[in-house]
């Protein structure tokens, strides 16, 4: 017997018996216009997503790099970014899907896709390792609040090769149980050699669960521990269908390449990606206010302490203001905080500004205290770094704004890192036009704008601080001296 999966013929063969003829003439009308109308709508849709892609703009970031912007009929963000000054190309690709995306009993389904997306597409075939191996090629990912961000590093010349995979996993991923499993297992692993056993990490999960709390900032980006072995297959599937489509990702490719020949392999590769629906983030914390003092729940042989003041998600409003108060306050080799805590009050070996890039919601410092120092002395000196902003010499601020600016220049004239800061200009910062008026002109930020921000910011009200537990020592034996 012909099989067919044609509507009209499955429909009237399972009615004839009871139909009368009139009714069955309806059907027949009805099922074949139907079928006519899907075909039409696959072919719209076909035509469509074959579009050529729309070259956007250019944006020049240095006088000899320049970011050319396209968008693909699917709503695939592309920029190119030539640059010949190094044999190894770069590719990114910023997926628009992190822990703030999950919902509650389903946390960490971000995370496990930073995992999956690396394993054979179906049972026999290599991995994304083993494949982009045989081209000289070396791949990551890493997982996110806002984005899951996929970076694969290749010699030139296998630049067009690599794209063919990159695209057939971002297209094809489908997660069985025993794909899941085996993530499911290497995430447990994660939890007990790194959010089990690494203080650092413990308060960076605490600043926020004490920080947030009831709202997606509050989970940690791995996933809450008791959601892990509930997730299932289905469920991880509906979240890569949702989220993992072209409108929702921003590709990025730097290196030694024709643009023009580099756009119609990326349309072959990408051009036929059907798009979806685009992400949203949830709405901002409305949580309690005032400031927060918790601890980690590792003991720790060291005194640390890790602190943060909430802040509206990163825009392009606020990017330089943000960056340049955190830098100025605890990124700089010779911070306000680390003039304090080190050098004057001697509190601290150490200062620096934690995961500024990576992380979103906070500005944070990091103390690594002396252990003849109090996590008591210590705290109530961090107020006292406002003081030291309006302090502040505008000779001395001008000297941090280049140091921030010129660290940044040199940064992009490698490849991995131009692509990094072109991705993360993009998909964090909200546009790659902020990275070009960073690396490409004098940035035009007062100290006067500096300080009303920071006023604004660090507040009682927005600080969290969470210390480590200290470490007792093993107990003493009954009778020991």
């Amino acid at each position: 017997m012909v099989q067919t999966s044609c509507p009209f013929f499955k429909t009237s063969l399972r009615l004839l018996k009871i139909l009368p003829a009139v009714a069955l003439a309806a059907l027949i009308f009805l099922s074949l216009n139907e079928t006519i109308a899907s075909e039409k709508t696959t072919e719209a849709t076909t035509t469509t997503l074959s579009a050529a892609p729309k070259k956007i703009r250019e944006i020049k970031l240095t006088p000899s790099i320049k970011a050319i912007e396209y968008q693909l009929a699917n709503g695939l963000t592309v920029f190119l970014l030539p640059n010949r000054r190094a044999p190894v190309s770069s590719v990114y690709h910023w997926v628009q899907a992190g822990s703030l995306h999950e919902t509650p009993g389903n946390t960490g389904m971000a995370h496990l896709f930073e995992h999956m997306m690396f394993r054979p597409l179906k049972k026999g075939d290599k991995g994304f390792f083993d494949l982009i191996r045989e081209f000289g090629g070396e791949g990551n990912a890493n997982t996110r609040y806002t984005a899951t961000v996929y970076t694969t590093s290749v010699p030139n010349e296998n630049l067009e090769k690599i794209l063919e995979i990159e695209s057939t996993r971002f297209k094809q991923l489908k997660v069985d149980d025993e794909l899941l499993n085996v993530e499911r297992k290497a995430v447990w692993s994660e939890y007990s050699t790194k959010i089990d056993n690494n203080p650092v990490l413990d308060l960076w999960h605490a600043v926020y669960h004490n920080g947030f709390k009831g709202h997606p900032f509050g989970w940690t980006i791995i996933g809450e521990r008791e959601d892990l072995e509930k997730i299932k297959a289905t469920a991880c599937n509906e979240f890569f269908q949702k989220f993992y489509v072209p409108n929702n990702v921003g590709l990025f490719i730097a290196g030694d390449f024709n643009p023009d020949k580099m756009i119609d392999t990326v349309q072959k590769t990408y051009g036929d990606w059907k798009p979806g629906t685009k992400s949203t983030l949830p709405a901002a914390f409305q949580g309690s206010k005032g400031t927060i003092q918790a601890e980690g729940k590792l003991p720790s042989a060291v005194k640390n302490i890790l602190f943060g003041y909430r802040i509206p998600l990163h825009d392009g409003k606020n990017h330089h203001l943000l960056a340049l108060t955190t830098h100025i306050l605890f990124g700089s080799q010779l911070s306000l905080a680390d003039q304090r805590f080190v050098h004057t009050k001697k509190l601290a070996s150490g200062v620096d500004d934690f995961n500024t890039d990576y992380d979103a919601g906070m500005m944070k410092g990091y103390i690594n205290l002396l252990g003849s120092s109090s996590y008591e002395a210590a705290i109530t000196q961090i107020p006292e770094l406002l003081k030291d902003l309006e302090k502040l010499p505008k000779t001395d601020f001008k000297a941090y704004l280049r140091e921030y600016q010129t660290g940044l220049q040199e940064s992009v004239l490698r490849n991995e890192d131009l692509n990094s800061l072109a991705a993360l200009s993009w998909g964090k910062w909200g546009s790659i036009d902020i990275l070009a008026e960073i690396v490409n002109k004098p940035l035009k930020v007062s100290k006067e704008e500096i300080l009303a921000f920071a006023k604004t910011t660090m507040t009682p009200e927005n600080l969290v601080i969470v210390t480590n537990k200290l470490d007792a020592g093993p107990a003493k034996k009954e009778g020991a001296p």
